[in-house]
This record gives C-alpha cells, sequence and structure tokens, in this order.
C-alpha cells in the first residue's frame, strides 16, 4: 500500500488540501500523522474507522479500485446480480453435463 496514494485519495474525498487536514480526517494529531508520513506507512486501523464513519469505500481509499462512496443500494443489487449470475452457471453447467 502506497501511503502517498492512499493520502491524496482522502485528500481527494474531502477536498484537504495540507497534512492537518488529512490528519484531522484521520483523527490523529499532526505529530501522528508526520511519523506515518516518515515512515511511509499507511495507518490502516484509522483509515477504515474513517472510512466507515464516513461512508467511503475502503477498496477506493486504500487500492483505488471501487466507487468512492459505498452506496447501500448499489451494493444490494450487486450481491443480488451475483447470486443470479451463479445461479445461471450452475444450469448452463448441468445443460451442459446432459449433452
Amino acid at each position: 500500500m502506497d501511503f502517498k496514494k492512499v493520502m491524496d485519495r482522502i485528500a481527494a474525498l474531502e477536498g484537504a488540501r495540507s497534512d492537518q487536514e488529512i490528519a484531522n480526517c484521520l483523527e490523529q494529531t499532526k505529530q501522528s500523522f508526520a511519523g506515518y508520513k516518515k515512515r511511509g506507512t499507511v495507518p490502516l486501523q484509522e483509515v477504515i474507522d474513517y472510512c466507515i464513519k464516513n461512508e467511503r469505500s475502503v477498496d477506493h481509499v486504500l487500492f483505488g479500485t471501487d466507487l468512492p462512496y459505498v452506496n447501500k443500494d448499489l451494493e444490494k443489487e450487486n450481491i443480488e446480480l451475483k447470486a443470479r449470475l451463479i445461479e445461471v452457471k450452475q444450469l448452463l453447467l448441468e445443460v451442459i453435463r446432459k449433452e
């Protein structure tokens, strides 16, 4: 995980322009944030807590994938579509086996 990329994504989501503003988003002191930055270590628990509190996608913030915001309706629909896809795959396998 790249510290700069993760913090850049948080900054973009929150409109943060300084390390202090990003530290505030993560509920960290400026000194604590500076330590993580110096080591290049992502404060994982703080980032996860930030995502949960602000309904941000953990996948997006940490890895740059997925939508930046959690949309509960889309998430539910996605789960339902995946379940239907599994059913269709099983039906196709049954048809192939019969042939």
